[in-house]
């Protein structure tokens, strides 16, 4: 273009700071593209986060993870508290009454600490109402507007604890009613595996609960011989022949035997099946002898 003379490959001056000056606004143009799009990822980002924390049917606190203040809570926290989000903001949980104590909370940042997050981490607060509640939580440590903080979410298992309180005290107290009983006492599940044994059973025979739970009771409980009798009895009772007496001999730990009188019965499930049989057993060993 008449710029420099023919086969020179020098750029003048001016061209040459008008180029560099070039490039410097389209870089200039390029990062301020790249940071907007960055931005705008960003807050689409933050949108769709924003829609899902205050959508979730699942509790969601966040808070700062040093001092424990909440930054935010959504809906569903506020239905399950009873503490209105304006309320909840700027306060800690112990200052809401959330913690039943500081240690509870103390001891669930330690184990946040150890691994970094919290799954399937049971916990138990305080609602605004003085009830207390039983949570299932996942906790996240994260960096939200460069701060360390931390997202918990949690959803109430109030009613399966309490029925797993409930189930708890009923299987003591009928295993409390079976070892204060003189009598014999076990129960067979439908393959003759042994899911409950009384303490009068573990003096006649001389093992512990512990050793044979699991194991059919005429792997190691029925002499050899007596086995074949002793499954016609069980059979009859899953069919429903229940119910029932029977007399068989028990081999104890020690290699002597015991002759037991049963009386059989049996625990159905939801649709009539039998799904346990419960013999109740008395030792006559010395009866039998003394007869003869």
């Amino acid at each position: 273009f008449g710029i420099l003379p023919p086969g020179d490959n020098r750029i003048a001056g001016p061209m040459f700071h008008l180029i560099i000056a070039g490039l410097v606004v389209m870089g200039v143009r390029h990062a301020r593209a790249v940071e907007a799009d960055r931005r705008a990822l960003l807050t689409d980002s933050e949108a769709r986060f924003r829609q899902f924390f205050q959508s979730s049917p699942v509790v969601i606190g966040l808070s700062r993870l040093s001092d424990g203040r909440y930054l935010d809570v959504n809906p569903a926290f506020e239905s399950l508290t009873g503490w209105p989000r304006d309320e909840a903001i700027g306060r800690t949980a112990l200052e809401l009454g959330l913690w039943p104590s500081a240690a509870d909370r103390e001891r669930m940042v330690g184990h946040l600490r150890e691994r970094g997050s919290l799954r399937n981490y049971d916990i138990r607060i305080r609602l605004r109402s003085g009830e207390l509640c039983d949570l299932i939580a996942e906790v996240e440590r994260f960096r939200y507007h460069d701060e360390d903080c931390l997202l918990l979410s949690a959803v109430d298992i109030s009613e399966r604890k309490q029925a797993e309180r409930a189930l708890r005290r009923e299987r003591d107290f009928s295993r409390t009613v079976l070892d204060t009983v003189a009598s014999l006492v076990a129960v067979l599940d439908r393959d003759g595996r042994i899911v409950a044994f009384n303490h009068a059973c573990e003096q006649v025979t001389g093992y512990r609960f512990a050793e044979i739970e699991g194991r059919p009771v005429w792997e190691l409980l029925i002499p050899p011989e007596q086995v074949a009798a002793v499954r016609g009895v069980f059979g009859r009772l899953k069919a429903g022949d229940f119910p029932n007496h029977h007399e068989n001999e028990w081999l104890t730990r020690d290699g002597g035997r015991r002759m037991i009188a049963w009386s059989n019965t049996c625990l159905l499930d939801e649709h009539g099946e039998v799904e346990y049989v419960v013999p109740t057993g008395i030792d006559i060993t010395e009866q039998q002898a003394g007869a003869r």
